[in-house]
Order: structure tokens, then C-alpha cells, then sequence
């Protein structure tokens, strides 16, 4: 009878757990605030340690010692999955409400659009994974003489891995100058950009098409454009979890996808299952300041590092096209301080949202030994997109071990960054296009400027302005007028920063591409009014080609910025113009839509 009575309360406390479930789950449908859901909490400052275990969309103070922060949550299997916490959480609605319109949207208005290249439906600024193929495809196929283009498949997604007749291919798209006779570069800068780890993150594969666009498009017709390609390889990949981006584009229910789609162990929900992969390379994994082990997580960091073919795709070919030389021997080391001249290489990881860039360390709240040179990286960064930057004792946002930029800086030695765009995972086309895409462009187009030597390069002053001119009469049919301007503190975003309120010491001009420590330039003239000048003998060129000149400036700290470059322009008094690269084919092929039906 005691065994039949404790039965008996056991079957009574279950009932009422399972009445006080059901009418909870029936209150939130009422309330509307149904999954996904959007969770609000207070943390105190001196233990943000929470904020590194969710999917976070967002911060705001609450108080001086106190963070008020967003995050979204799937399902009720990452509700259960979240860590102890002793202060309450709070549904916002309204966010709520947002990411489910979003759900609500795409599930009525799934349909394959028309266009140049294909796009994603609803979102027809957009290239879809199958237009990114088809763009890096038609890249390949441009021609021009003195720029190679190549495609090359570095690895397979997880499905592929599974079954080779389904999944996808990793595909990295090259772009650099062939060797020119009028300045070979033998000691080319490096860049690697990664878009697509989320694969609900629409904006970034856009963004890094379009900047290789641009660049493209402008090689031959804009010097610096030209010069950048011509002396630095860049590497990009659009798409690198196209598993996970095929659900987002095809699956109304799976917009919200941040994983790749490995079956883990566990009873999650469809949208929670698979590995975050940017909590995978391996670099600090396993740190649970910045991860999880909990399979339906959205920040699950698998089963080992690099357990992913994704992560072990980018591993593999980013650890092949930087120098072996500039890592630390023996392993990462994280108060190592890298040679600012020889250290070479950029690499950026694109994602979005929330309009901020964050640079090593993200798994830990403590300077690298690089921590001026890559505050100094970020200030002329933001001089363009106008981005926070957030860094150990500089806004640091929250914990992230087994990330991309920590890995990329830890263990290659390369400086790196993660690029947060714009407002939102699927942002819309009016403000990707007005508010996102130039002033992004034109941000990585400078941090390719500074590859060559991106720790050394940023302290120093820009060349804001060069023009040559040919100085015609007088027997000097062999000179040109060269005019710059420069400046330590023009393109700083902080301009009180310690590295940009130097005087400029000197502006020089070479006629081949120079090393990043080079001396031996002819220095030019300061005038009155700031500028500087220059008449300098171009008899050297051979003018049946095209030909540039190149300048750097120098401050007083010694700090020397980045090369910027100006085409010699052809004679006036030519008869017959000299031959150039033009006309360069256009590339750009924007995926815009045509009428259907």
C-alpha cells in the first residue's frame, strides 16, 4: 500500500507538471510568443559569461555595472539546453513577433525568381548559393590578359562527406596580377575573406561578390584598384557551410539556421541540429567561456576541433597560402608579439549583424601582444564603414573560443578580423545596397592595401591624392609633375588614436613596386600649403605599355603607410595613343530580376 501511495503522487506530480507545461505552452501561444522567441536578461557586468553561451543579436546598458542583453532562441530544446542563470528572462515580444514574420514571409512567398544570375527568393539583390557558383564560374571565364582568375574546390560539405551524389563543394575563387615587366612583385601581399559560416547571414557572400566585382571592374581603369591586384593574391570563399545555406533558401522553417546539418547525438529539433562552425576551428576549442557541448546549442562547438569538413576545408587551404615562417614554433602562443614588418596577410571573416568588427582575442579578455597594431587596423577601418571595433579592454562583446579571427591570428600569425554587417541576419535589399554595401567595399579595400604588412602599414600616413602630370617644352619631354598629399590622421576614424597624430616627415616616390621596408625612393617637396612635389625623369619607362608610379609617406615616428598608386598618363602631343590593358570586360552581372509570370 506505501509503494501503491507513492505511485499514486508521483502519477499526481507528473499530471501537474504536464497541465502547468500545456498551459504554459497554450499562454505563450495566446501571448503570441511562440518559437523562435527572443529572450531579454540584465547580467552584471563583471560576469557576462551567459552571453557567450546563446545565439546573441544584441547589447544595450542597463546600468553602469549592468548589460542588458538579446538572444534568440529556436525551440524549446535550446530553451532547456541554456545555462543556470539567477536572474529571470523576459520575452520581447517584439522581436519575437519580427522573427516570426520573417518565418511567416518566406513560408508564403518561396518561389525560384529569374534573373541574371539566380537569387534568393524575396531578397532579389541577393545571389543564391547556386548564382554564387555561377558568378565565381563567369569570373573565371573573363579575359584578361594580365589578371588570372581561377576556381579551385578545397573541400566538401558535410553531406558530401556522407553520401558523395548529395552535398556541395567548398569552392575558393584567386584573383591576382601576373607578373607585369613594368614592376614584378615576387613577395605578393596576401588577403583571404570567408563569407557564408552562418548560412543565415544573407548580406556577406553579397558583400565579398561585389567588392571582387568592383575591383575587377576597375582593374586598368583605377591605379590603386590596378596596383592592389597586381601585387596581392586575394582568396575568397562565398559560400562556406553551402549545406546549411541550401535549407535557408529552400525551407521556410529553416531561415534561422546558424549550423551545418550534422546529425549530432540528442533528441534537438531540426533547426538546432549540426555543429556552429565558428566555434570549431581549432584554436582555444572546448573552452566553455565561449561555446557549448550541448548538442542542440546554438553555439555547439562538436565533437573535436576541426571535426567538420567545413572548418577542415578552410583550415587546410588558409594554412597553405600564408608564410610558415611568421608562426610561433611550437604552437599559438597568446602573448607572442609578431615582427611588424614580415608579418604578412589579412584574414576576414564576414558575418552579420550588428555593425561592429572584432579583432584578437575573442575567446579572452586580455591585449594580444599586437594589441596597439591591430587597434591602429581597426581605426582606419572604421575611418570607412564607421563600424565599432570590440577587443580585450575595448568593448570587448562577449566570449567566442574556437573562432575564425582568433584561430586565423593564433596559429597562422596573421592578422584577422570578424566583420559584423549591417541590422540584420536577412537584411533587406534598400538598405544592403544604400546603407551596407560601398562603404563596406571600400573598408576591405584598404585592409587588402595594408596586406603586404598589415601590423606596420595602418600606423603609418595615407597618400590621400596623387596626380602626374607631363611637363611639356623646354627640352623636359622626359618629365613629369608629380603631385601628393598625405596624411597621418585623414583616414583614422579616431583621430586622437596614438598612431595617427604624427606630422608627415616625407613623401616618396618609386617607379617599381617596392618591399615594405624599402629605401631609395625620390623624395618629394613640401610646399606652403602642405602638398607635396615632385619633376621626376621618366625616360626609363618604356611607354609602348602602361605604366605607374607609386608613393608612400612616412611620419615622425618612422612609421611608413601604405603604397598608393597613379598611372603615368599617355602625351598629349602622342599622335597615335599607346595600347593599355583596356578595355577590361565589365563583370558585374548584379542579380537583378527579370518579369515573370
Amino acid at each position: 500500500s506505501q509503494l501503491l501511495r507513492k505511485k499514486t503522487e508521483m502519477i499526481r506530480i507528473m499530471m501537474h507538471l504536464l497541465r502547468a507545461s500545456i498551459i504554459f505552452l497554450l499562454f505563450a501561444v495566446a501571448q503570441g510568443v511562440g518559437f523562435p522567441r527572443v529572450y531579454t536578461v540584465i547580467l552584471r557586468n563583471d560576469d557576462l559569461s551567459f552571453a557567450s553561451q546563446v545565439d546573441l543579436i544584441g547589447t544595450t546598458s542597463a546600468h553602469p555595472n549592468a548589460t542588458k542583453i538579446s538572444f534568440l532562441v529556436q525551440n524549446e530544446y535550446e530553451l532547456k539546453g541554456l545555462p543556470p542563470l539567477q536572474f529571470p528572462l523576459k520575452v520581447d515580444e517584439e522581436q519575437s513577433r519580427f522573427f516570426q514574420m520573417k518565418n511567416a514571409t518566406n513560408a508564403t512567398s518561396f518561389r525560384r525568381q529569374l534573373s541574371t544570375y539566380s537569387t534568393i527568393a524575396g531578397f532579389p539583390c541577393y545571389k543564391s548559393l547556386e548564382g554564387s557558383l555561377e558568378w565565381m564560374t563567369q569570373m573565371t571565364e573573363l579575359d584578361i590578359p594580365t589578371l588570372d582568375i581561377t576556381m579551385s574546390d578545397i573541400g566538401d560539405s558535410y553531406l558530401k562527406t556522407v553520401n558523395p551524389r548529395e552535398g556541395h563543394d567548398i569552392w575558393v575563387l584567386k584573383v591576382t596580377g601576373t607578373t607585369t615587366t613594368t614592376s614584378p612583385t615576387e613577395n605578393k601581399g596576401i588577403m583571404m575573406v570567408v563569407a557564408g559560416i552562418h548560412p543565415r547571414e544573407l548580406t556577406p557572400p553579397e558583400l565579398v561578390s561585389r567588392w571582387m566585382d568592383h575591383l575587377i571592374a576597375s582593374y586598368g581603369i583605377d591605379a590603386d584598384a590596378t596596383s592592389i591586384l597586381d601585387h596581392t593574391e586575394i582568396h575568397i570563399v562565398l559560400q562556406a557551410n553551402p549545406d546549411g545555406r541550401q535549407l535557408v533558401e529552400t525551407r521556410p522553417t529553416q531561415t534561422n539556421r546558424r549550423k551545418n546539418v550534422r546529425r549530432t547525438s540528442g533528441s534537438c529539433y531540426a533547426t538546432s541540429i549540426g555543429v556552429d562552425l565558428n566555434r570549431n576551428f581549432p584554436f582555444n576549442w572546448g573552452d566553455n567561456r565561449g561555446s557549448s557541448s550541448y548538442p542542440c546549442s546554438p553555439v555547439y562547438r562538436g565533437s573535436a576541433p576541426a571535426s567538420e569538413p567545413e572548418i577542415q576545408a578552410l583550415v587546410d587551404y588558409a594554412s597553405s597560402i600564408f608564410p610558415t615562417e611568421q608562426r610561433v614554433p611550437g604552437g599559438a602562443d597568446i602573448d607572442h608579439v609578431y615582427d611588424n614588418i614580415s608579418t604578412k596577410g589579412v584574414f576576414v571573416d564576414v558575418h552579420s549583424f550588428g555593425e561592429f568588427m572584432v579583432y584578437p582575442w575573442g575567446f579572452i579578455n586580455k591585449p594580444s601582444g599586437n594589441d596597439l597594431e591591430l587597434r591602429a587596423w581597426m581605426n582606419k577601418f572604421r575611418y570607412f564603414n564607421s563600424y565599432d571595433a570590440t577587443g580585450p579592454n575595448n568593448g570587448f562583446y562577449s566570449a567566442a573560443s574556437g573562432a575564425s579571427d582568433d584561430w586565423a591570428f593564433g596559429t597562422l600569425g596573421t592578422p584577422s578580423m570578424t566583420l559584423e554587417l549591417g541590422t540584420s541576419f536577412r537584411e533587406s535589399c534598400v538598405y544592403f545596397e544604400n546603407s551596407i554595401e560601398e562603404k563596406n567595399r571600400r573598408a576591405l579595400t584598404y585592409a587588402a592595401k595594408t596586406s603586404p604588412a598589415p601590423l606596420h602599414l595602418p600606423k603609418g600616413p595615407d597618400v590621400t591624392s596623387l596626380t602626374v602630370t607631363w611637363l611639356m617644352g623646354n627640352g623636359d619631354e622626359n618629365l613629369v609633375q608629380v603631385n601628393a598629399d598625405a596624411s597621418d590622421s585623414l583616414l583614422a576614424y579616431d583621430k586622437s588614436f596614438t598612431t595617427t597624430r604624427q606630422t608627415v616627415a616625407k613623401v616618396e616616390v618609386f617607379t617599381i613596386f617596392p618591399d615594405n621596408d624599402a629605401q631609395g625612393g625620390v623624395a618629394m617637396t613640401q610646399d606652403s600649403s602642405g602638398s607635396f612635389t615632385l619633376s621626376l625623369d621618366v625616360s626609363e619607362f618604356n611607354l609602348s605599355i602602361q605604366n605607374m608610379i607609386y608613393a608612400k609617406a612616412t611620419d615622425t615616428d618612422g612609421y611608413a603607410g601604405p603604397l598608393s598608386a597613379a598611372f603615368l598618363p599617355i602625351k598629349k602631343d602622342d599622335p597615335t595613343p599607346q595600347p593599355t590593358r583596356q578595355p577590361t570586360p565589365q563583370p558585374t552581372r548584379q542579380p537583378t530580376p527579370q518579369p515573370t509570370r
